[in-house]
């Protein structure tokens, strides 16, 4: 049918006020459906859409014309496409819940990323033949290669449990090479001192020191069944004295090979309390917060426990440790910064939502809350929108800074001029409103975007018959005391009030500041020269530049002009300002 449609252009008038009923991808009786703009576009190919009802056909053409969840047309949840959403309705609503850019714009790899963190698919299992090509995304979980799939998943557990996405095929791509891997040591670092193909450093002897922040390369050579083990000493100091420190070990090998920080040496390695694994290409990471004091790590060939029997020369035996050292071992939900804030440090300040983001992607607790964990409390939180939200409760504001609240808004404000808003006004995602008041003379309104992308606009009227004013879009600024990025200039007087609204483009996270510069009108206005107290000279300024407006210099009650009122104000503030 949707060929034909095609083919022979059977266009016709619709009847567009129909629209705004009934699932788009769901015949009902009734016509038009629940997306406006899908239902346009069905009903431009096939009117009786919106005319009879929305029959098979009409959902046959909406799922190759519309960029709505759960469409055929807009591809894979797992892979980046240029269209809007996604075929999966209910990851798509998931992950559009987080970044609704991915449902307004484009499916970009951000969409991904949250697809494959947000929408499980019920587990896979690695190796099995049907589970896909592991160099290559697809929507299911893990892939058919066991060994690169393993190794994969170790690093990324969401490819086994969500869906094998673009990233675990980069992942992929990286470590699940064949043969040897080149390992190229650290310039910066040190090398181990031993002669490739022999035995030393091992079990028997002092172990090399290792100290924290610092790498070494060395060689695992395996001669006549007997594997070469190397053993570092390390010291975990505790300037915290909470008695723990977190170790970071880096393993980086031309083949298998381990490393096992363990108490002693040679005793057990099997007790291992940190255990760093590598099978193909590509470093592996591990850390762990383990009791301060002196430690080894012991590096052999092969897989842990075991080393291998497997003869191995040079210089296929190249291997790097690194070892990094940090105090970040209490809890990190519940304290530190607040979660709508990016930070280095990893956790934030509500426990609450913090352990929920954390479910998620176990990044933002180990090691930093970035702008992806920010941008993860929409939906993870619960957050409630702010109090500012509706055009119809905007915060009240004078001259001063105003810290900005958008985390769980929602978008009420009218579509603004291609100028004002960066990529054009689709991508503004959500808006609060203030109420500017009490302020008079020449007024600059700016903002300190830090890494969202603001639009500010200015408006008069109620919010049912909003009529614009001004506009400004995202600009550079250096965000210190002296410049602010966007930017708004106006004349008010006292008395005057106007509404501003500041515009969040989708796919953004961070805090922002507005800054209003003007004259308080609740301030002392007559004291025209700003001295402390209304005397001559102010008087003087008033009969000076009577019959002017407030850029002469003697408006002294703020309405905008110089008469016969501002004299009076003069003599009813005459003496010290309060």
């Amino acid at each position: 049918m949707l060929a034909l449609w095609l083919a022979f252009g059977v266009l016709g008038t619709a009847s567009h006020g129909q629209c705004g009923f009934g699932d788009c991808l769901a015949p009902h009786p009734t016509v038009g459906c629940e997306d406006t703009g899908c239902c346009a576009d069905v009903c431009s190919f096939n009117p009786v859409c919106c005319q009879v009802e929305w029959d098979a056909s009409c959902v046959e053409a909406a799922n190759f014309l519309c960029e709505i969840c759960g469409a055929t047309l807009t591809g894979s949840c797992f892979d980046i496409h240029g269209t809007a959403s996604c075929a999966d309705p209910v990851c798509c609503e998931a992950v559009c819940a987080m970044d609704p850019f991915c449902c307004e714009t484009q499916w970009d790899g951000l969409c991904v990323q949250f697809a494959g963190s947000q929408c499980s698919t019920g587990g896979g299992t690695c190796g099995e033949p049907t589970a896909g090509d592991c160099h290559v995304a697809h929507g299911t979980p893990a892939c058919s290669d066991l060994t690169c799939c393993t190794v994969v998943c170790n690093v990324a557990p969401e490819c086994c449990e969500n869906s094998w996405d673009f990233i675990c095929a980069a992942i992929a791509g990286s470590v699940c090479q064949s043969g040897t891997c080149p390992v190229i040591c650290n310039p910066d670092g040190a090398t181990h001192i031993e002669v490739c193909d022999s035995l030393m450093n091992d079990c028997a002897q002092a172990p090399t020191a290792l100290p924290a922040g610092t790498t070494c390369c060395g060689d695992l050579s395996v001669i006549s069944g007997i594997a070469d083990v190397d053993v570092f000493g390390i010291t975990l100091a505790d300037p915290d004295g909470d008695g723990l420190v977190r170790a970071s070990i880096s393993l980086e090998s031309a083949g298998p090979a381990f490393a096992a920080l363990v108490s002693d040496s040679c005793a057990s390695w099997a007790g291992a309390i940190l255990i760093a694994q590598t099978e193909l290409c590509g470093p592996v990471l591990v850390r762990q917060c383990v009791p301060a004091g002196d430690w080894k790590i012991v590096v052999a060939p092969g897989l842990f426990p075991n080393p291998t029997d497997a003869d191995r020369y040079c210089p296929d035996t190249r291997y790097q440790i690194g070892l990094e050292v940090d105090q970040v071992c209490a809890p990190v939900c519940g304290t530190g910064e607040p979660c709508d804030v990016p930070h280095a440090a990893p956790g934030c300040a509500d426990a609450t939502c913090c352990e929920a983001v954390c479910a998620q992607d176990p990044l933002c607790c180990d090691f930093e809350w970035d702008a992806i964990c920010v941008k993860a409390t929409t939906a993870a939180c619960a957050v409630p929108p702010p109090s500012n939200d509706p055009c119809a409760s905007p915060t009240r504001i004078g001259v001063g800074d105003h810290a900005v609240d958008y985390l769980g808004a929602s978008l009420d404000g009218p579509d603004l001029p291609g100028q004002c808003a960066p990529g054009g006004a689709e991508n503004v995602a959500k808006d609060v409103w203030f109420l500017v008041e009490g302020v008079t003379g020449p007024v600059r309104i700016s903002s300190c975007p830090g890494i969202v992308h603001p639009t500010l606009a200015l408006f008069s009227g109620s919010c049912g018959a909003l009529v614009m004013t001004d506009c400004a879009r995202e600009a550079i600024g250096t965000c210190d005391a002296a410049a602010f990025g966007t930017e708004l200039n106006l004349d008010a007087f006292c008395g005057d009030s106007f509404l501003l609204r500041v515009g969040i483009v989708a796919g953004t996270a961070g805090t922002m500041v507005i800054r209003v510069e003007a004259t308080d009108c609740t301030r002392c206005l007559a004291d025209l020269d700003g001295s402390g107290a209304v005397d001559g000279a102010d008087l003087a300024s008033v009969l000076g530049n009577w019959g002017g407006n407030y850029h002469a210099g003697g408006d002294a009650n703020g309405n905008g002009v110089i008469d016969g009122e501002d004299l009076a104000a003069i003599l009813a503030s005459w003496g010290p300002c309060p």
